[in-house]
């Protein structure tokens, strides 16, 4: 059986909902808060190449997005990629990694589409 992989915050109602979707349908996962451990280049090319653009992994309402100054239209993905490792506040969550795929599951019940 193939394993999903969750990035998430606790505190977020819709990280939670996607973490009981899972179990609800018996999907074995693992569980990455990413604010304790933010994700590595690597991990979040990995997330893209799965299927997640650029600029939806980014939360523009954050304060600390916006104190970057960065324009998403003229960003490059190394631009952004950057700024999420250096403010790992500002990725868009949860995300959901699953057989070669990636989703954001906002709302939870988006997680349908990859299972």
């Amino acid at each position: 059986m193939t394993q999903a992989i969750i990035y998430h915050n606790p505190n977020c109602s819709k990280c939670r909902g996607a973490i009981t979707l899972l179990e609800q349908h018996g999907i074995d996962f693992e569980s990455i808060r990413y604010l304790e451990n933010p994700l590595s280049y690597e991990q979040l090319m990995q997330v893209i190449d799965a299927g997640v653009s650029i600029k939806q992994l980014i939360r523009t309402q954050e304060q600390e997005w916006k104190q970057l100054n960065i324009d998403i239209e003229q960003a490059s993905t190394q631009d952004i990629i950057e700024a999420i490792m250096s403010q790992p506040k500002i990725m868009q969550r949860p995300i959901i990694m699953y057989a070669g795929q990636a989703i954001i599951a906002r709302p939870p019940e988006k997680l349908l589409e990859l299972l």
